[in-house]
């Protein structure tokens, strides 16, 4: 509890604290052992003259955080996890973290996939409608799994097949293989050669099982006889782009067929495919292969270097008020793939809605009026390939003149935000600033670290804050100025 009561000395206090708990300290704290509304009483006596009051306090029920792992093992196949929290009364939220690279859920019940093998520390926090939480914390064990895989030359009833096993080994494994090629036969061997005796399709497994219990299977269907000449032609693309592919194969006659490696895991049987590379951040060099199959015969592949080129990687920009260097003025600033800042090797065109646009690393314009303005980025590297970024600046200068003492200081952005943002406060101010995040309760749910500063801008980092409305707070002396954020998940 904390005592407001302007201080005057010898001044006494006696709390009720509406469960039979009265302590006299100046701000006692107190736990309580049931859930209920409690009326809170402060008497403060000086030179026997008492005054009181008496407030409301709600004490909410706090969950018991609880989850099993009921089913799965291995990296290649999803884990389960049951949810087992519970509370006494009202609903519950619930926000995972699988210890994975960044990955987290939301559901009651979840299932993930992890990226990687050895022990992952999955936390569970269960939060109650009132911002009451309990979390619980396991040791959770995924064993490697191999990644099952194999090239093959030609099938045809002459030349005998090789087959290539491309399985990468799994340090503490020890693998078995188990090829089935689909005529009646089977091998044990790592990379067997088959000889085939009769003609048409044949569909080939290859099992790769470890001593951990983990394993994959890969299938493909061969064709075995005539045989076509595979041939393709295609252009290089930038990356995010569609790159289109021409099939020139030739063949003398019956029914054929397609597979199409892209050499990404992802394959395709149309003729003449449409592909989009994704997640390509730099620029990248695929093997892509053609395989000719004709109904009853025998294939024939082709394989080309392609060639995705890396896009811009400042997709993105910040825009940053900034009424010091113009009086409706914003400074734009690129996002790299490192952080801030302009990318090397790259032109940027900055576009200011109906006031222009201008060239450069980083782009800056005073606007003449009030208003919300679209601001959109252009950014073109040596390869030829660019991208576009588009935002909203809003600009309200009158709302700062019309604003006095601290609060014509104080601005916050972005808002709404993730739970990161940036509270800028400018100089002016006679004593050190004190700046914190608070519920609509008023409680106090974050601090802002200010190092004894009187201006400056203050990062926040709001990420374990559930989505809502909050206050922050801020003062200087006898000044006090609030802003109302909007997190959003």
């Amino acid at each position: 509890f904390n005592n407001t009561t302007s201080p005057l000395t010898p001044t006494t206090y006696s709390w009720d604290l509406g469960d039979g708990t009265k302590p006299t300290a100046t701000n006692p704290s107190h736990t309580y052992s049931k859930v209920g509304t409690y009326q809170v009483t402060l008497t403060a006596t000086l030179n026997g003259c008492a005054k009181s009051i008496t407030k409301n306090m709600y004490v909410f029920p706090k969950p018991v955080a609880s989850y099993a792992k009921v089913s799965g093992n291995c990296e290649n196949e999803e884990i389960v996890f049951q949810n087992r929290s519970t509370i006494t009364s009202g609903l519950l939220g619930y926000y995972w973290d699988f210890d994975d690279n960044g990955a987290v859920g939301t559901l009651q019940d979840e299932t993930h996939d992890f990226s990687t093998p050895g022990t992952h520390r999955v936390k569970m926090k269960a939060i109650s409608e009132f911002g009451c939480a309990d979390s619980a914390t396991q040791n959770i064990t995924v064993r490697p799994a191999p990644v099952a895989g194999f090239t093959n030359t030609a099938a045809c009833s002459i030349t005998p097949t090789t087959f290539t096993n491309t399985t990468a080994p799994v340090a503490g494994t020890t693998p078995t293989y188990t090829w089935n090629f689909g005529d009646g036969t089977n091998s044990g061997i790592m990379s067997p050669v088959k000889n085939w005796t009769t003609l048409g399709p044949k569909t080939v497994s290859m099992k790769v099982e470890l001593d951990n219990g983990c394993s994959d299977m890969i299938t493909k269907t061969l064709s075995v006889g005539i045989q076509p000449s595979a041939n393709f032609a295609t252009s290089n693309v930038c990356a995010g782009e569609q790159m289109v592919f021409v099939n020139n194969t030739t063949w003398p006659q019956g029914d054929i067929t397609y597979l199409w490696n892209f050499a990404d895991g992802n394959t395709s049987t149309e003729t003449a495919p449409r592909y989009t590379y994704q997640g390509v951040t730099s620029t990248r060099v695929f093997n892509v292969t053609l395989y000719a199959f004709i109904a009853g015969g025998c294939a024939d592949s082709m394989t080309k270097q392609v060639i995705v080129n890396e896009g811009p990687r400042t997709c993105d920009f910040d825009a940053d008020i900034n009424y010091n260097k113009g009086f409706r003025g914003v400074d734009f600033t690129p996002k790299s793939g490192t952080g801030t800042g302009a990318q090397s090797g790259v032109n940027y065109t900055w576009i200011y809605d109906t006031e222009g646009q201008s060239n450069g690393p980083a782009g800056y314009n005073n606007f003449q009026e009030d208003g919300v303005y679209r601001i959109t980025m252009r950014a073109r590297n040596a390869n030829g390939c660019e991208c576009t970024a588009v935002k909203t600046v809003t600009i309200n200068r009158r709302g700062v003149e019309d604003a006095t003492g601290l609060e014509a200081l104080v601005n916050l952005y972005p808002n709404p935000n993730n739970g990161k943002f940036k509270v800028i406060v400018e100089a002016g101010q006679q004593s050190d600033l004190s700046i914190g995040v608070y519920n609509l309760l008023g409680a106090k749910v974050a601090d802002v670290p200010t190092n004894g500063m009187r201006s400056g801008a203050f990062d926040v980092n709001a990420e374990g804050l559930s989505s809502g409305i909050y206050l922050v707070k801020i003062t200087s002396g006898g000044q006090t100025a609030i802003r109302k954020v909007n997190i959003q998940r």
